[in-house]
């Protein structure tokens, strides 16, 4: 039996080891400058967010009448020089803005130079009333906000007033129902009064600017009082010798 003989591999060359050796050479130093780099960036990120430039620089707070600025600034959650300006969410600050009585809604901006813009839009106030010696307030979201002094409301007489409402339930009920009534009309009231009869305990007037009177429910009146159905301004100078117009039902009856 023959025995063959097992050829052994060449020997690598020297210029092929010198070539390996280099090769090898380069990846380490690859990897070490990544690594240096890495640490690098992370020491940037350490020095970046403990330094001011970090966080929020400015806040500026626009469009406000009603609430003050001090009342808007307290509640949003971004302060100057404390909160991060990375991680500050402009859609988390446009909710807690929406959600503040008197506002209606807010469009929040960043910019470059750290600073958090906000841009408030307030809703109206349609009504207030009193009840004992607090004074509330009714917004055009029909929300019952309590008159105190985070408010810049001015002479409170210069809206339309609510009389002889004295059950929070009705109030409520009312407020509710007078977010529907056309603006042209609930521009043009004075006065709400609180007009019962034995079995009609919804029954109220709206008093006009112009004398005349509105005699209608707290459940007709997002329906009765639509353009559709009853147009104001053609109905006053329609009808200008008349003063009442009640609302009963589908019918509409005028008196002088």
């Amino acid at each position: 039996m023959k025995l063959r003989r097992i050829k052994k591999g060449k020997k690598p060359s020297r210029k092929s080891m010198r070539r390996t050796h280099r090769r090898n050479g380069m990846l380490k130093l690859k990897r070490v400058a990544s690594l240096g780099f890495v640490l690098l960036c992370v020491m940037i990120l350490i020095v970046y967010a403990s330094s001011d430039y970090s966080r929020v620089q400015e806040v500026n707070i626009k469009g406000n009448k009603l609430v003050n600025t001090y009342v808007i600034s307290d509640h949003v959650s971004v302060q100057e020089h404390k909160s991060l300006f990375l991680m500050t969410r402009v859609e988390r600050l446009e909710q807690e803005l929406a959600a503040m009585p008197l506002i209606k809604s807010a469009k929040v901006t960043k910019t470059l130079k750290g600073q958090v813009n906000i841009d408030v839009n307030e809703d109206r106030i349609v009504a207030y009333y009193t009840i004992g010696d607090k004074c509330y307030l009714i917004d055009g979201s029909g929300e019952t906000i309590l008159l105190d002094q985070n408010l810049n409301i001015g002479k409170v007489e210069a809206y339309p007033r609510m009389v002889d409402f004295t059950n929070v339930k009705l109030i409520k009920q009312f407020s509710t129902a007078y977010v529907d009534v056309p603006d042209i009309i609930k521009s043009s009231v004075s006065d709400i009064i609180y007009a019962p009869k034995p079995k009609d305990e919804l029954r109220i007037r709206l008093v006009m600017d112009n004398g005349k009177e509105l005699i209608i429910r707290i459940d007709e009146m997002s329906k009765s009082l639509q353009p559709s159905r009853f147009n104001y301004q053609a109905y006053m100078a329609e009808f200008d010798d008349y003063k009442i117009f009640s609302f009963e039902g589908n019918h509409i009856y005028m008196s002088k």
